[in-house]
């Protein structure tokens, strides 16, 4: 089963890929679990909850892969990247408990997408006038940990065909 993870900043269409990509390979993905933390949190969100939303997405990929354990591809809407450039950039560090957790993985391939998505006000998110530097912080992530990736950018279709021919490199 080889490993997608759709990442990048805030309103830039990562979980419309991960659905329409499982959707095109038939197979399963992995929703982003600090929407539904975050929803159900009665409080403003506190730097601990990360680790707690780290914790929660790797039970979610655990069930689903156990679940689907023929499927060829698994799709990640997130991952330990997305809390990693969010901790940094919101709270000036990144928790060694979660370096320590970004190492017990290796993802087959990154689509990382760029911001070029109009914005959509959400509860939930924060920087609308951050995405570009966000972003670069996504990009330089990617290139110091030497993770493959894939820029995914333009239209919905555009970037399902983009991420499509990324995928049909690693077949």
């Amino acid at each position: 089963m080889k490993k997608i993870v759709i990442t990048g900043p805030e309103c830039s269409g990562k979980s419309h890929l991960a659905k329409q990509l499982a959707q095109k390979y038939s197979s399963p993905w992995v929703p982003e679990y600090a929407r539904v933390f975050l929803e159900r949190l009665p409080r403003p969100y506190v730097e601990e909850d990360l680790m707690a939303i780290a914790a929660g997405q790797e039970s979610i990929m655990h069930e689903i892969k156990s679940k689907f354990s023929t499927a060829d591809w698994l799709f990640i809407d997130t991952w330990d990247m997305v809390l990693r450039v969010w901790q940094q950039y919101k709270f000036g560090r990144v928790n060694p408990l979660l370096l320590a957790f970004s190492e017990r993985y290796e993802m087959d391939h990154y689509l990382l997408c760029a911001p070029d998505l109009p914005w959509a006000p959400d509860p939930l998110r924060e920087h609308p006038e951050k995405r570009d530097e966000l972003y670069e912080m996504y990009v330089a992530l990617l290139e110091e940990t030497n993770s493959p990736y894939t820029v995914i950018s333009g239209s919905s279709e555009e970037r399902l065909q983009k991420a499509d021919r990324a995928l049909q490199s690693l077949s």
